[in-house]
């Protein structure tokens, strides 16, 4: 991020690397982390972003629903990091989930048991994203489970519990 908004191009080179570049870091960089969205904001969307609007040629402050938006209905294009981050977490959850012969496969089922279990409710939590669950552990399941609330998703599995 340093090196894009550090470099001496215009506006519309600045945009170039930001979609060839930047861009593409971030789709490969975050969905792995499973950083909740809490982190997402404060420690990279509010230090970070505003500066790649700004040399990108907008506004800092120019709303973020017209900077995120499709291009078709007359936004920027920008990604979301949130929407990245949670997209890559379902695609990784199914990926796995769909391997249950793989090492990877065995312990997102075994993950998603014991989450089932800690949950403490007999409802799929994939499939039921309401209400909160605080007091789940973990990353994965639990960014999983926030992202599919935040757009009112669910996931249907074909296990619950293991035990």
């Amino acid at each position: 991020m340093n090196a894009l908004v550090h470099t001496g191009v215009t506006r519309d080179k600045a945009r170039m690397l930001y979609e060839s570049v930047y861009r593409l870091a971030i789709k490969y960089t975050i969905p792995p982390s499973f950083l909740m969205k809490k982190q997402l904001e404060n420690n990279i969307e509010k230090k970070n972003i505003p500066k790649i609007y700004a040399k990108c040629g907008y506004n800092q402050n120019t709303a973020r629903a017209i900077l995120e938006g499709p291009k078709e209905l007359g936004g920027r294009g920008f990604l979301s990091l949130q929407v990245v981050a949670g997209t890559g977490y379902v695609t990784y959850f199914l990926t796995h989930w769909q391997t249950p012969e793989e090492d990877a496969g065995k312990i997102i089922r075994f993950v998603m048991a014991w989450t089932q279990y800690q949950a403490g409710v007999l409802y799929p939590i994939l499939q039921e994203t309401e209400p909160n669950l605080p007091h789940i552990q973990g990353r994965c399941i639990p960014a999983v489970r926030q992202y599919l609330c935040d757009i009112s998703g669910s996931i249907t599995i074909d296990q619950t519990c293991l035990f």
